[in-house]
């Protein structure tokens, strides 16, 4: 059964509060309303092909290995992407390095804190 933004509400609210960086990852049907509490939503981007290519080359999970998951592949991006796209603040490339796309995400969190501190 899909969760609700609303079912998170009083574990973020209770975390808002300490300053600390806190990153979210997923999505819901209803996250429109949950969305105004970040300062971003980001959107990890690819094109078709490269997740496609990235999904037969991957050892770790075996979902979209035949032509039938594939198809599901591109029918949900067709129906989601735009959605999620619509509700981003921010884009990021996965064809970059990885470093660059990890630098690009901590940059929302700020500085490090100090050594020690």
């Amino acid at each position: 059964m899909p969760r609700h933004c609303t079912e998170y509400g009083p574990l973020i609210s209770g975390l808002a509060p300490s300053g600390e960086p806190l990153f979210i990852a997923g999505t819901v049907w209803n996250q429109d309303t949950f969305s105004p509490r970040f300062d971003e939503i980001v959107l990890f981007s690819a094109p078709l092909e490269v997740m496609l290519e990235r999904i037969a080359a991957r050892d770790t999970n075996p979902f979209g290995k035949t032509a039938e998951q594939r198809e599901r592949i591109v029918a949900d991006t067709a129906e989601a992407e735009p959605l999620l796209r619509s509700s981003a603040t921010v884009e990021i490339d996965t064809r970059r390095p990885l470093a660059e796309v990890v630098d690009r995400l901590a940059a929302f969190a700020g500085p490090p804190p100090p050594v020690g501190g």
